[in-house]
C-alpha cells in the first residue's frame, strides 16, 4: 500500500465519522453510484512471510486526486462496537436517531435510511412527556432511539459509499 494523506486510527463509529467529515462532498451519491462504488471496492489479502505481519487492505473507489484516506483498525469496520454490543445484549441505543455517523446527509441520514428499508419499527420513542412532542423532528423519529440492527446496517451502507483504504491486521513483535 502505498502513503496516504490521511491516517484514520480505528474502525469504529468515531472513526465512520471522521471518514464522512473528511469526504464530505464525495458522501452524498444517489443509489446507481452508490452500486457504482461497491462493485469497484476489492480487497487484497497479503501476508509478508518471515516478519510475521499479516494485513488486508480493503480498497473503496479512491480517486485519483481526491485525498488518499487510510482507515487502521486490528479487526476491521465495527468489529469490537459489534461484539461488545452482542456480549451486553444491547438491543437499542441510547443515543437518538439524530446522533449519527453521516456528517454529508446530517441529522436524517439515519432515518431517511430506515424508512427508505422499510424500517421504522426499529425506532423507538423515548420520552412520553407532551414538551418532547414539540421538539422540531420528534414525531418524524429524529428524536427517537435506533435499534443496533438498524445502526450497524446504516454504518455498513455509509462504509461501503464513502471513498477509503481499509488496512486490517497486527504487526507481530
Amino acid at each position: 500500500m502505498s502513503l496516504c494523506d490521511v491516517c484514520i486510527l480505528g474502525a469504529g463509529p468515531r472513526g465512520l465519522s471522521a471518514l464522512s467529515t473528511l469526504r464530505y462532498p464525495l458522501a452524498v451519491l444517489n443509489e446507481d453510484e452508490s452500486k457504482q462504488a461497491k462493485s469497484r471496492s476489492r480487497r487484497i489479502c497479503k501476508g509478508s512471510g518471515a516478519g510475521g505481519s499479516k494485513q488486508r487492505v480493503h480498497r473503496n473507489c479512491q480517486s485519483e486526486g481526491d485525498p488518499k484516506i487510510a482507515v487502521v483498525d486490528r479487526e476491521g469496520w465495527l468489529f469490537e462496537w459489534e461484539t461488545r454490543f452482542a456480549l451486553m445484549n444491547i438491543g437499542l441505543l441510547r443515543s437518538p436517531a439524530v446522533a449519527n455517523p453521516d456528517i454529508a446527509n446530517g441529522d436524517w441520514a439515519q432515518v431517511e435510511f430506515a424508512r427508505k428499508h422499510d424500517r421504522m419499527d426499529e425506532l423507538e420513542e423515548w420520552a412520553q412527556s407532551p414538551s418532547f412532542h414539540s421538539l422540531q423532528g420528534a414525531s418524524e423519529g429524529l428524536l427517537h432511539i435506533p435499534s443496533n440492527a438498524l445502526v450497524l446496517d446504516f454504518c455498513r451502507h455509509l462504509v461501503d459509499t464513502l471513498p477509503h483504504d481499509l488496512v486490517c491486521g497486527m504487526q507481530n513483535p
